[in-house]
């Protein structure tokens, strides 16, 4: 069994063809199953969740995490709302939980996202309503906000990548 948001690679390279393992696995939206690594290659597989519009608007900046509760946040810079930080939470069935919700009310970019292992979330971004500084902000599991914007660096930030570490500590790299 593979938790959600690991992987699993079986690989041989002893150039036998008789090595063979069966397994399933997801892979964008598709489950396959085979006998062995060659049918990974020939198999569309079925779609779990059709493709699904989030934003009925051009949207750029897309970090999507996976919550511990099996959730998906998706956070993105809203072109529709003068590029408003802006995020929204879907179900592993594709339903929405959590409607378009904006968490900085200024133009954003760069935006990353990743899950805390309480079940929160942390977006970072730069904040263009504040120099571009590089600010971050904590959402929960139904969308309330946990922590208000906070500046992580104040000089203009940008290429913003977010990690929750081991320890439940965040990680941010920037330019």
């Amino acid at each position: 069994f593979v938790d959600p948001g690991d992987s699993l690679v079986l690989v041989h390279n002893l150039e036998r063809d008789d090595l063979t393992f069966a397994g399933q696995f997801v892979k964008d939206g598709f489950v396959y199953d085979h006998a062995d690594y060659r049918e990974y290659f020939a198999t569309d597989g079925v779609r779990l969740v059709p493709p699904k519009e989030f934003e009925s608007a051009a949207t750029y900046t897309i970090s999507a995490t996976s919550l511990s509760n099996g959730n998906l946040v998706i956070a993105y810079q809203d072109t529709s709302n003068a590029d408003y930080g802006t995020f929204v939470i879907y179900d592993a069935t594709g339903t929405q939980v959590v409607a378009p919700t904006v968490f900085e009310s200024a133009s954003t970019s760069y935006i990353s996202a990743t899950a805390l292992s309480n079940g929160n979330v942390a977006i970072a971004y730069p904040d263009s309503g504040n120099a571009n500084y590089g600010t971050c902000v904590i959402y929960d599991a139904t969308g309330t906000r946990v922590v208000a914007p906070t500046v992580f660096e104040s000089a203009s930030t940008g290429y913003i990548s977010a990690t929750t570490l081991a320890n439940g500590n965040v990680a941010i790299a920037y330019m």
